[in-house]
């Protein structure tokens, strides 16, 4: 009976209906590639010892339709790396590191450091202090709270391929070095052959980049060049597939979890113990955390960044009102995308200062 109603209300019959809506091959295939980058797991490429590393670059890679969220081969980032000091029972002070993306950049329409770091050197030079608001003004390797930027890309170690991909982050200096040396090998290229695409991340036609890491006296130095005299290196179709088949960049690099989101509550906690100040507890920064609703992201993001909760291993526990600090600043449903990985910056010990705390907005 039901059967002769749909049929009369509808002329297609329920078989019909029903095969026409079967999932074909490349779409189960878009869905595999979509459910693997769930679970894979991106390897970081390190520069931790000294010597020469010789590196392949890989071009950003297009969407399965064609569609390239930018071109080139990097994307950049403002990152900022927190020290946070743990409990200590009398012996040698221990730290924790957690590096943060700008909250801006992961499409939130503010961003905490950035706000404390303004009010800090107000704060500072309100104190007569010029020489630490310049600190607090300055880069993390000077104790400062303004972001490095940087550019994030994939990479093969050409001395270890069988690895695969890995996400290397290059400092601004550090890559503007590689541009300079890639425009003026490509000049020489194009003016024997105007079609000739890029030398540093091209399939067919890039050379590999060598950055040598040696110390100058106490500083560490970096010198980026592109081998040249060695032949081409071509990718495989398998290395192409992987590319295709990894996480994108932005959805790397752009993502802002709730463990990040407490570590900078706690981290700036720790900096007005430090610098003699309580800017956490001043009207400025409690309305600011945590915000309302995301804006829309940083041009440069693909398509796909919106998906962050996706990069995680473990599904999204419910939402809870506080963060596991005891604080409010992951109140916000849309601003805790991931889980803590069960751990709590509440027993985390605020560094010790002699100077005056002034409570002054």
């Amino acid at each position: 009976m039901q059967d002769e109603n749909l049929e009369r209300e509808n002329p297609v019959s329920v078989e019909d209906l029903f095969l026409a809506s079967q999932e074909t091959y490349a779409q189960a295939q878009q869905r595999a590639q979509e459910e693997n980058k769930a679970f894979a797991r991106t390897e970081f490429f390190r520069m931790d010892k000294l010597g020469v590393y010789r590196l392949r670059v890989l071009p950003i890679a297009p969407t399965t339709d064609g569609v390239l969220a930018r071109p080139g081969y990097e994307f950049p980032v403002h990152q900022l790396l927190l020290e946070l000091e743990k409990p200590s029972t009398g012996g040698k002070a221990s730290y924790l590191y957690v590096t943060v993306p700008r909250a801006t950049d992961a499409g939130y329409p503010l961003d905490l450091i950035d706000i404390y770091r303004k009010a800090a050197v107000a704060e500072a030079k309100a104190q007569g202090d010029d020489k630490l608001a310049e600190k607090i003004g300055g880069g993390s390797f000077g104790g400062g709270l303004k972001y490095s930027y940087g550019h994030a890309l994939y990479v093969l170690d050409l001395d270890e391929r069988a690895k695969g991909l890995q996400l290397l982050t290059l400092s601004h200096s550090q890559f503007k070095d590689l541009d300079e040396r890639k425009f003026k090998l490509w000049q020489k290229k194009l003016a024997k052959n105007p079609n000739h695409p890029c030398p540093v991340c091209s399939v067919h036609d890039a050379y590999p980049v060598e950055i040598e890491k040696k110390k100058n006296g106490g500083k560490t130095e970096y010198l980026v060049s592109i081998d040249n005299e060695s032949d081409t290196d071509v990718l495989s179709k398998e290395e192409l597939s992987a590319l295709l088949s990894a996480p994108r960049i932005p959805d790397i690099i752009y993502r802002y979890s709730r463990y990040q989101a407490e570590a900078t509550v706690e981290y700036l906690k720790q900096c007005d113990a430090r610098y003699g100040m309580a800017i956490m507890e001043t009207d400025e920064m409690k309305p600011s955390w945590p915000p309302s609703r995301k804006r829309t992201p940083v041009p440069s993001r693909s398509t796909n960044a919106r998906k962050t909760t996706r990069t995680t291993r473990r599904p999204e526990p419910p939402p809870s009102t506080t963060c596991s600090n005891g604080s409010t600043a992951c109140r916000s449903r849309g601003w805790a995308t991931a889980p803590s990985r069960d751990r709590n910056f509440a027993g985390l010990s605020a560094p010790t200062s002699s100077r005056k705390v002034s409570r002054s907005a």
